[in-house]
């Protein structure tokens, strides 16, 4: 009977044991799979950020924006571990987005040098914006048409330029928010802050704003 009894007792901590096992691997899996999603997702912001260097392409970085307030919103933001290193990528994005930001402002920009509404074709006696098909002297006729295309050209520019700044000063603004409320002026907040933007950001100046953050008391709410 005693056998009996010890069998049942081992038996029934053997399957115990096995619920508890399936119960940890199912927990494994869910935080192995949210924190997969989490990676992909800012994989793809990093992608997009790439194709917005190369095309120019103003409207997706709207939804770069998006997508990086999303991750931003998310509860793993923190102070505690993985709360901690969710802040880091996230502020890593973000400053993956300025320097990208950047990397597209002309510097020798001048918002008072707007393109012109019609052009004027060389010579004279014929108004500005007339079709360049009414110019009979072929070589006024291709002088007309190059001006004409790089109105065109520079009214493309200045639309994207305009709209970099009013970008660059919303965001700034978002980033330097982000900051404040997810770091402290603990030396390991402000250390991580400086690193990251040493080692994401081109522009020097940029750096140099988002490196005092946390140090320069005009900042500070």
């Amino acid at each position: 009977m005693t056998i009996q009894k010890d069998k049942v007792v081992i038996t029934g901590l053997c399957v115990l044991m096995s619920m508890l096992s399936v119960t940890e691997a199912s927990d494994e899996s869910h935080l192995s799979t949210k924190g997969g999603a989490v990676d992909t997702q800012a994989q793809q912001v990093v992608q997009k950020l790439d194709t917005v260097r190369a095309s120019q392409d103003l409207a997706l970085l709207a939804d770069v924006r998006k997508e990086i307030e999303s991750l931003a919103a998310q509860p793993e933001v923190g102070e505690s571990g993985d709360g901690r290193q969710h802040r880091r990528e996230v502020l890593s994005l973000w400053l993956n987005a300025l320097d990208c930001i950047d990397q597209m402002t002309d510097p020798s920009f001048d918002a008072t040098d707007v393109p012109q509404i019609n052009v004027a074709p060389p010579g004279s006696g014929f108004r500005a914006g007339v079709a360049p098909s009414e110019i009979n002297d072929p070589e006024l006729r291709a002088a007309y048409e190059r001006s004409i295309a790089q109105n065109v050209e520079k009214a493309k520019k200045y639309q994207i330029q305009k709209k970099l700044q009013n970008v660059n000063r919303t965001w700034s603004a978002r980033v330097r928010d982000f900051i404040k409320t997810q770091y402290t002026t603990a030396k390991e907040d402000t250390q991580e802050v400086e690193a990251l933007a040493d080692r994401l950001l081109s522009n020097n100046l940029r750096r140099m704003q988002i490196r005092t953050v946390l140090s320069d008391p005009a900042k500070k709410d």
